[in-house]
């Protein structure tokens, strides 16, 4: 083999080299490109997402605050009946204690059930 041969099988060589390498770097320029529109795509959506979780965040925080407030308004109005079936107790008792006394002075009284009948008929009347 000749210095000229030699230096010719050398550049060969070389040429298919550097063709391989040139694939190579192609092949691995593509996938750097492929790499990042899927970081692109995957930042798009993490932010996306990330919107979501603070709005859900948001009316979470908002609905609870409305479940707060609604109970309490059910506590009030708890509290509130409560309050009345005591006054309409107190007040029953109080028209017993009036009727018995009615009756101790010779008064003619009607009974409970009388009364609640006669309070049905004066409902009807009114309307």
């Amino acid at each position: 083999m000749s210095a000229s041969d030699g230096e010719k099988a050398r550049q060969d060589v070389r040429s298919q080299l550097e063709g391989e390498y040139r694939e190579k770097i192609n092949a691995l320029e593509g996938e750097a490109s492929d790499l990042r529109r899927k970081l692109d795509e995957s930042t798009a959506l993490a932010n996306r997402v990330s919107a979501q979780l603070q709005t859900a965040s948001h009316d979470l925080s908002a609905a609870k605050s409305q479940i707060s407030e609604l109970q309490s308004a059910v506590k009030e109005k708890e509290t509130e009946a409560e309050d009345l079936l005591l006054l309409l107790e107190t007040n029953s008792e109080k028209i017993k204690l009036m009727k018995d006394s009615l009756r101790k002075l010779g008064q003619q009284v009607s009974d409970d059930e009388d009364d609640e009948e006669d309070d049905d008929d004066d409902d009807s009347n009114e309307n």
